[in-house]
């Protein structure tokens, strides 16, 4: 039996019955063969009761949407609940509870809520976990041991917390995990082995971004099947991403590369011009040096966006070099220690937006500059304009 009341809701009715009344009656009803309940963006607002309890073969409960400020622990431990919905309840507060062998629950969504505390060490009783939201809360502390055990994951998102210690390990479910999101937390340390060498053959997203992790980025991580964005921007990365560290045969649909704002340093890597799918690439804010040989982008047709800016040691090659990056429509350089306007420039037919500002460029504006861009930065530099 299902009930969707949010469908009922989206033709106008309006009610004043609070949460608690509106679950409690839905409770009492002897409806004990209701196995989906629905009641997303009802304008709900208040305490769940424990009335909800009696509701012993609820599989699907979704509350999404709502003005929940309490939901009680025990409906967790529903003997058959498998999917569980309360995000975008920004007044929710309270902390997950135990969760003791043969839990139930598949899909546990409490993204845009107010949910602190720590992981609870009984997290690997989840077996059945794969999907996994946590993202925009207040959760702290490190993610425990026996997260490791979960087995079938496929989308995880705990962003936008005050999780910290070491990445959590994710070798269970390496052959089932497609998407992970852990940014904008405080974790450290290096990358475990099992998001790069033991390989994650599903994985499409990749998302690290905004913590305080270091080391060097595991090569293999650039070999991932499936992988299309990976985010590792403003993080304390080292080292040199070194051509010969990958082989010849590398394959990648990778569309999103952002490797921003770390301490990587050397040449940058010409194996990106493998990455034949590849939409955006920025580099910005890192160590990176010597020449930057622009026919690597060539045989990327569906590269609209290249930003390097804030690499002082980089050698932008401004030589009369034609070469056409098909869909190139936005460039930036700033802070690169230009002298001149980069020729191939030019040559762009798509280019739209671009950005040379802080540079030491001087002498006349190109007369090509105003062709087709509708947005130019040159400012900070000394350049003539007549």
């Amino acid at each position: 039996m299902e009930l969707h009341l949010d469908s009922f809701m989206s033709h106008g009715y309006t009610s004043t019955i609070s949460a608690h009344e509106w679950l409690s009656v839905i409770a009492s009803a002897e409806l004990h063969h209701l196995q989906v309940l629905t009641f997303s963006g009802c304008e709900l607002a208040g305490s769940i009761g424990t009335s909800m309890l009696n509701l012993s073969s609820l599989s699907h409960l979704d509350l999404s949407n709502n003005d929940i400020t309490h939901f009680p622990q025990q409906m967790f431990h529903l003997p058959n609940l498998k999917v569980l919905d309360l995000s975008s309840n920004s007044h929710l507060t309270g902390s997950l509870p135990e969760f003791p062998p043969g839990t139930a629950l598949q899909q546990l969504f409490l993204a845009y809520t107010n949910y602190t505390g720590r992981i609870p060490h009984s997290i690997g009783n989840l077996g059945k976990l794969a999907l996994w939201d946590l993202s925009r809360n207040n959760f702290e502390g490190e993610i425990p041991f026996s997260f490791s055990k979960l087995s079938r994951l496929e989308k995880l998102d705990m962003s936008f917390n005050g999780f910290v210690g070491p990445l959590p390990s994710l070798k269970a479910s390496r052959k089932t995990i497609a998407r992970i999101n852990l940014s904008s937390n405080k974790f450290s340390g290096p990358i475990p082995s099992s998001y790069a060498n033991d390989g994650l053959p599903n994985l499409t997203y990749l998302d690290l971004s905004n913590n305080q992790l270091n080391g060097t980025i595991p090569p293999s991580l650039f070999t991932l099947p499936s992988l299309q964005q990976m985010h590792l921007e403003q993080n304390k990365f080292i080292g040199i991403l070194d051509d010969e560290a990958f082989p010849n045969s590398i394959s990648s649909p990778l569309t999103m590369l952002h490797l921003s704002y770390n301490l990587l340093e050397g040449n940058i890597p010409k194996f990106i011009s493998k990455f034949t799918s590849l939409e955006y690439l920025f580099l910005i804010s890192n160590n990176f040096h010597g020449a930057v040989d622009i026919r690597m982008f060539a045989s990327i047709k569906n590269l609209s966006g290249i930003d390097l800016s804030d690499n002082i040691m980089l050698l932008i090659d401004t030589s009369d070099l034609v070469i056409t990056i098909p869909s190139l429509s936005e460039f930036a350089a700033s802070s690169c220690n230009l002298s001149v306007v980069p020729e191939f420039l030019r040559y762009q037919p798509v280019l739209q937006i671009l950005d040379l500002s802080n540079n030491q460029i001087q002498g006349k504006m190109p007369d090509w500059l105003w062709t087709n861009l509708e947005n130019v930065d040159l400012s900070n530099n000394s350049l003539l304009f007549e």
